[in-house]
Order: structure tokens, then sequence, then C-alpha cells
């Protein structure tokens, strides 16, 4: 057998044809294409206001908070007034500075953003115009003594001191308040801011001077509280009938699955 012969013969046997391609050689599978991983994301923050965020009875230990806070610095300023004098610039920049302080407060603890700027604006106007009557007592006070009435000089006082107590109670229920139906606790809040002004007159005070200005807060402050609770009641009121209304209200009707 000749050579060529022999090769012939050792392809054929192996069953490889060398004009034939050879099979390509099987490759690993590709990796998935994996998307690259995310990136942190930080929390997004909050845009409930301060106000609103929590249940009702954190809310109201703040509000608490918030109104034992004023007590004290009100019965701590009426002292401290008291002893520098009552008919100086001192007094007007410390009780303007003061309201405008519980302004700020309002804004950061209304409930929404409508209501930090209508709560606000409610207390400035009020106590604002409490604000004008005591600045124009500071400077002509002497010659109001002079000129005016005992009577007059009394009803002067008197609008002020109302001025304050209903500015207090209209600022923070504006604030604070969820249904419209709180608006109808306006009424009685000016018959109470009335009711304080009419205590305040009429209280016997002690010798004491200390004990007789922690008294005049402690009504202050008191009628101030009355005339919130009044106005809290009635937003309450209104929370009942809007959950009244929203269980009686029928539930539509889905359609139920063919069997």
């Amino acid at each position: 057998m000749t050579h060529s012969m022999w090769r012939s013969t050792l392809c054929q046997d192996a069953h490889v044809y060398p004009s034939q391609p050879q099979p390509p050689v099987a490759q690993p599978p590709a990796p998935p294409n994996m998307p690259a991983y995310p990136a942190y994301r930080p929390r997004p923050r909050s845009r409930t206001p301060i106000g609103n965020r929590g249940p009702w009875w954190a809310q109201a230990l703040v509000s608490a908070a918030i109104g034992g806070f004023f007590y004290v610095v009100i019965c701590t300023l009426l002292v401290i007034v008291a002893e520098f004098g009552s008919r100086d610039w001192w007094r007007v920049g410390v009780w303007t500075l003061m309201a405008l302080f519980f302004v700020g407060v309002l804004a950061v603890w209304a409930r929404s953003t409508p209501q930090r700027i209508l709560g606000p604006g409610a207390a400035l106007v009020f106590l604002g115009l409490q604000r004008v009557l005591d600045v124009l007592w500071a400077v002509g006070g002497p010659r109001l003594y002079r000129d005016f009435s005992h009577d007059t000089i009394a009803l002067w006082s008197n609008t002020a001191n109302g001025l304050a107590i209903f500015g207090v109670v209209v600022g923070w229920s504006v604030a604070r308040r969820r249904t419209a139906f709180a608006l109808i606790g306006v009424i009685p809040a000016l018959a109470l801011s009335a009711a304080g002004v009419w205590v305040e007159g009429a209280v016997n005070y002690p010798e004491s001077l200390i004990t007789t200005w922690l008294l005049n807060g402690t009504v202050y402050v008191g009628f101030c509280v009355l005339g919130i609770l009044s106005v809290w009641a009635c937003d309450g009121i209104g929370l009942a009938i809007r959950r009244g209304r929203t269980q009686s209200r029928p539930r539509p009707a889905y359609p139920q699955p063919g069997f």
C-alpha cells in the first residue's frame, strides 16, 4: 500500500475530512447584563409641617408646654417691668418683642402652610393694634391723665387688654384649627376676652407687688386658654360632623366576578 492510500484510509476511519471546516469550540455563556448598583438616595424629608406631625396627644402635650412657657415668661416679665417702671419705652419694647415672639411660634407650630401665614397674620393684626394703644399711652401718659376722665382711661386700658387676649386666641386658633366649624368658636372667644378684661379690673389685688402681677398674669393667660379651648371644642364638633358624613357615604358597588 502506497503512502497516499494509507493516508486516505486513516482519514475515512477517523471521519475527518480535511476539506470540511472544523466545528466551533463551545464558549462559556456570557454573564448576564446586570444593571449597575443604584446609588444611595437619602431619605426624603417630610413636607408635613411640624405642627401637624405625630399623634394628637403628642401635639396636645407640645401645645401645653408652649402655653406653660409663655405663662412663666409673662409672669416674670410683669414683675420685672413693674420693678423698672410701667410708663417708659423699655416696657413698650419688652412687650412688643414678646408679641413678635408669639407670632414666630405660631408660624412654626401651624398645621399647614396656609395656616403659617393666616395664623400669625391674624395675631399680628390684633396684637399690633394693642401695641399701638400701648405706644400712644407711653407717649401721652401724663397728658391723658390730665385731659381725659377716669372712664375714658379705663376704656382705653380695657380695650388694649381685650385686644391682647383676643389676638392670642384668634392667632392660635387659626393656626391650629382643622375645620371651618371652628370659626363659630370665635363668638364665645370674644365673650371670654371681654370677661377676662372685666375680671382683671374686678379682682382685689393684694398689696404684695409680686403676688399682684402673678395674679394678673394668671388671669390673662387663663382667659387666653379658655378662649382657645372654646374654639378647639367647636373644631372637635366639626371633625365629628365630617367623620359622620364620611361614614354615612354609600360605598360604590363593585362588579362581582362571574363563576
